[in-house]
């Protein structure tokens, strides 16, 4: 408790003086704050002892109007010093900071009708404009006391007024707003919100003395619902006949087996849930289709593809602003929507279904776009190449099998490693490059690979059990690389030159186009023969998928079991 006690202390001093954050910051310990961390759980203090300190020092000042305005206008600038920082000591005393201010805050409120830091809530409130048609959700007091209550003014409280958005009310807004709901507030609580969430800017609208935030894409007098065989506007027009309502395409190809691309059925139900019903019918044309060649001449786009020929202007400015949408020079649409990167190209050959798919005479892997894909890739007996990530948890459980693997094996195995990033800078250092564990696996990533090309690959491995013989359970490793090159008797300046050279980031530029023409974004991916691909981070899970297409080799007779220690599987980092 004393410890405990030490960190409160230290923040209500902080806030009552102007002695500096580091200064207290520095000298706590490990064991001062982990003592504390068990206590503190998702910006909540749930344990009775530290609620019961922390409300009996606010309620030693709960009646003194002016300590707990100074409290309270001086919680922001504690935090702005260790807002940011990864620091765990840092992370605990932040959300120390978030319970101080709700509860501060509320008794503020409960003593003035308001807070020392101005929310400009007027004596009426925020007003809501709701159109009495809207059946949707957001439409709902439940829903907008949720985002005005919990989002805006999680503690505050605040009245939320009702107000029907007539038809004569929204003719007035919607020269200026998009959609409904629609909140107005004054100019005081506007500059609160600007002050409190910075961007919000961007989404508020100046009118007359008031300001107003669109909560919703609801339109007063639209057909929003567009597939509910209802005339929603009563103009005697239902659903794709009335002209409020737009028509969406998604042009497809059935024949594309890449599933996390192409599956139709998930694309089309996920924009359904994101109110795309609101204002579309969503018609799907697949290319292989007789529609398809009565309409289209020519492919022009990769599949899936998205396309409309018009878009409310609340949906145009919401994509716009999310680069999700781009305008087409074309006479059928205006618009292609980009939710996802779309990579099926229908006028490529597709390489394994026994057909000349783009006309040129050539099927499958005689068709020279194909040979990349793996299955016409050259067979290499004996050869088992793996794709890998260096800061990789599950590559370092499965690179700790290998010796017992090529034992197994009587060392029968041609063994590659590759590695998978992306090059994103002009350069060849390590941060040119975009690794899913950071700048530090990029430089592991060209050590390993100076390393290879210098000592071949078994003095890699052998690097490799001692690099990762510290590595904790994330897969990061001790910034030190000299102890594990030391015991190779690797020369670890000539080592650490490479890494710092273009020389060396070029060949891992062209190492990671290997594992992207074979579209591997897991680590580790094994590959057998130059051509089967498969998974796993055990020793005898590694074994039998090697011995499947090798089963001439010495060592894959034999159906022993290797004692790994390890429980097998195949869990990998990335996808």
């Amino acid at each position: 408790m004393k410890k405990l006690l030490f960190i409160f202390t230290i923040i209500f001093t902080l806030i009552f003086s102007n002695i500096t954050f580091a200064a207290y910051t520095d000298n706590l310990e490990d064991k001062d704050y982990l003592s504390a961390q068990l206590i503190v759980s998702e910006k909540k203090i749930n344990s009775d002892s530290t609620i019961k300190y922390v409300d009996g020092k606010i309620e030693e000042m709960s009646d003194n109007l002016k300590k707990l305005s100074k409290l309270y206008s001086k919680i922001p600038l504690v935090r702005e010093k260790i807002e940011g920082s990864s620091n765990k000591t840092y992370i605990m005393l932040g959300h120390i900071l978030d319970y101080i201010e709700a509860k501060v805050g509320l008794i503020i409120y409960d003593l003035t009708g308001n807070t020392d830091v101005d929310n400009g809530i007027s004596e009426e409130g925020i007003v809501a404009y709701v159109d009495d048609n809207c059946i949707e959700e957001i439409c709902t007091k439940t829903y907008i006391d949720n985002i005005v209550g919990q989002q805006l003014l999680w503690w505050k409280k605040a009245d939320i007024s009702i107000v029907s958005l007539t038809e004569e009310k929204w003719g007035i807004f919607k020269e200026n707003l998009s959609g409904s709901p629609i909140l107005s507030f004054s100019k005081e609580f506007a500059n609160f919100l600007i002050k409190t969430y910075p961007g919000v800017e961007n989404y508020l609208q100046k009118m007359w003395d008031n300001f107003y935030l669109v909560l919703g894409a609801w339109i007063p007098g639209a057909e929003n619902l567009c597939n509910d065989e209802i005339d929603n506007n009563w103009d005697g027009n239902i659903d794709a006949d009335d002209e409020t309502c737009n028509i969406i395409t998604i042009l497809y190809d059935s024949r594309c087996n890449e599933w996390w691309v192409c599956d139709i059925e998930t694309l089309t139900t996920n924009l359904k849930q994101q109110t795309f019903d609101l204002w579309f019918i969503v018609n799907t044309i697949d290319y292989t289709t007789e529609e398809w060649k009565t309409i289209y001449k020519e492919v022009w786009w990769n599949l899936p593809t998205i396309l409309s020929v018009d878009l409310p202007i609340v949906l145009k400015d919401q994509l716009d602003n999310a680069n999700y949408l781009e305008e087409l020079d074309s006479k059928q649409y205006t618009y292609m929507i980009t939710f996802f990167p779309s990579t099926w190209n229908p006028i490529w050959e597709i390489c394994d279904n026994k057909i000349d798919d783009n006309n040129n005479g050539q099927i499958d892997c005689e068709d020279t776009s194909c040979s990349s894909e793996a299955q016409c890739r050259e067979e290499k007996k004996g050869q088992l190449d793996v794709f890998i990530m260096s800061y990789c948890p599950f590559w370092e459980i499965a690179m700790k099998q290998i010796p017992l693997l090529q034992e197994s094996l009587d060392n029968n195995i041609e063994l590659g490693i590759h590695y998978i990033a992306t090059k994103i800078g002009d350069g060849y250092r390590a941060e040119d490059f975009q690794s899913l564990h950071g700048v530090p696996e990029s430089e592991e990533n060209i050590r390993q690979l100076c390393v290879q090309e210098y000592y071949g690959t078994q003095k890699l491995i052998d690097y490799m059990q001692v690099r990762y013989e510290n590595a904790n359970n994330y897969g990061q490793v001790n910034d030190d690389s000299s102890i594990a090159l030391e015991s190779i008797e690797a020369d670890v300046e000539e080592i650490n030159t490479c890494v710092t050279g273009w020389e060396w980031g070029k060949l891992l530029a062209e190492d990671i186009k290997i594992g992207q023409e074979l579209k591997i974004g897991a680590s580790p991916t094994w590959m057998a023969n130059n051509r089967y691909e498969f998974s796993g981070i055990d020793a005898n899970k590694i074994k039998v998928e090697f011995c499947k297409y090798n089963e001439e080799i010495e060592g894959c007779e034999s159906r022993d079991v290797i004692d790994t220690g390890s429980s097998g599987g195949g869990a990998s980092c990335g996808q």
